[in-house]
C-alpha cells in the first residue's frame, strides 16, 4: 500500500459501531482490578466513564486512533506520560 493511499484512507469518514453503558464500565473496572494483581500496568489508568451515544457514529480512522491514544495515555505521574501524550497526537 502506498503511503498516500494510507493517509487518504485514514481521513475517510465512515460509520463506527459503538457500545457504552454503566455495565460495560463496571465490567472493565472489575477486569482491571483482577488483572492488577499480576500486572502493575493495570494499576494506572484513567477511570472509564460511559457516554450517551447512538448505536453508531460517523468518524474517521484517524480520529478513532487519536481518541484511543488520548484515552490510553498514562497518568501524569508516569515517567512515560509525555511520550504517551506525544503518540496520542501523532
Amino acid at each position: 500500500m502506498k503511503i498516500e493511499s494510507l493517509v487518504r484512507s485514514l481521513g475517510a469518514e465512515s460509520t463506527l459501531a459503538a457500545e457504552s453503558s454503566e455495565q460495560l464500565v463496571s465490567d472493565v473496572l472489575a477486569y482491571a482490578k483482577e488483572r492488577a494483581r499480576d500486572n502493575d500496568a493495570y494499576r494506572y489508568g484513567k477511570p472509564p466513564t460511559w457516554i450517551r451515544i447512538g448505536a453508531a457514529i460517523r468518524t474517521s480512522p484517524a480520529q478513532v486512533l487519536h481518541e484511543l491514544g488520548v484515552a490510553t495515555t498514562f497518568l501524569t505521574a508516569s515517567p512515560l506520560a509525555q511520550v504517551a501524550r506525544h503518540w496520542a497526537h501523532v
